[in-house]
């Protein structure tokens, strides 16, 4: 394995839905903001029905919360400081995003009346609907279905159909969606050929250890497989840091510099992830009741108002006084 190519296209990646999410909700600080307004404006227009928790789920929900500003708390300790970085952070980030996810979609999941999710793969199936109701926008409402590897993919979110684009081209706005469209069919490629594979191993002919998985076959394998989504692709990079034995982020790092970048660009995704969960929360239960719940957990916590985090809770209260 190339590591160091590996590394760079998912460097690459991440920048650029970095990017992407900073270019369209805002930056640094004030991408928690941009993201809560987009969300609730689309579950707003979609009239999404309120449901306020009683004192036993509004407890869960903010356990759940807090919780996930834990694990995105300590995803930001690590980038914090350029001086004090170490690029064998990486070797763990992406498991702290995962479970700071995975805590949020807990979050919804206790609003909802649904079954708490135990990681990121039911996380993830927790999620799905949210995607396909269409109450998340880009990169988070994107979808692929069908079979890459029989050329029948099909996306849903986005403005245009792909184009093709070079994984080790740098990252640049005009191809942010084809880039997004890649990152999403090379998921769900590496998904279908886990089900391939078992196929390979069935109904096989005496003397042989595997057979052929017609063209059809692949089809009608991948059309009974849920659509892959933006969650997928954290999922993946969340099981990716760590594969045959080595720590594909740590070691496939060119420097210090690249590593710094990759664990920047994923935090800020991740900030904004949790943020497009909380809204859907948001619009569940009220506006209101997050703004109170999220300016407790910064008192109890002793996280500053002016810090990411502390952003997520100004929103909400921003939004509460504007509506």
């Amino acid at each position: 394995m190339d590591w160091e190519r590996s590394f760079a296209g998912y460097l690459l990646y991440m920048e650029d839905l970095a990017g992407s999410i900073g270019g369209s909700y805002g930056l640094a600080t004030s991408v928690a903001a941009g993201v809560h307004d987009a969300v609730l404006r689309r579950l707003a227009a979609a009239s999404t029905s309120r449901r306020p928790p009683d004192a036993g789920r509004a407890a869960g929900l903010e356990e759940a919360l807090a919780r996930s500003w834990s694990h995105l708390s300590r995803a930001h300790a690590e980038v914090s400081d350029p001086t004090e970085f170490d690029g064998e952070a990486n070797a763990i980030l992406p498991t702290i995003v995962m479970n700071g996810v995975v805590a949020a979609a807990q979050a919804l999941a206790v609003v909802t009346h649904r079954p708490s999710p135990l990681g990121g793969p039911a996380a993830v199936v927790l999620l799905r609907p949210v995607v396909e109701s269409g109450a998340l926008p880009a990169p988070w409402g994107t979808t692929c279905s069908g079979c890459p590897q029989t050329g029948t993919q099909a996306f849903e979110g986005l403005e245009r159909e792909p184009r093709t684009v070079d994984v080790h081209a740098r990252a640049d706005p005009s191809s942010s969606e084809d880039r997004l469209a890649m990152f999403l069919r090379t998921t769900r490629a590496q998904r279908l050929e886990q089900s391939y594979a078992e196929a390979r191993l069935e109904g096989l002919e005496p003397g042989r250890s595997r057979r052929n998985v017609s063209r059809a076959e692949k089809q009608a394998i991948a059309d009974t497989v849920e659509p892959t989504t933006f969650f997928d692709i954290l999922w993946r990079t969340r099981v990716e840091s760590f594969t045959d034995g080595v720590d594909r982020f740590v070691v496939g790092a060119t420097d210090e510099v690249d590593a710094r970048r990759f664990a920047e660009a994923l935090v800020i995704v991740a900030d904004a992830t949790v943020a497009a969960i909380e809204a859907v929360v948001a619009a569940t239960v009220g506006v209101a009741l997050l703004a109170d719940m999220t300016e407790g957990l910064l008192d109890r916590s002793g996280i500053p108002i002016w810090s990411r985090l502390g952003h997520h809770a100004s929103s909400f209260r921003a939004l509460t006084a504007s509506r």
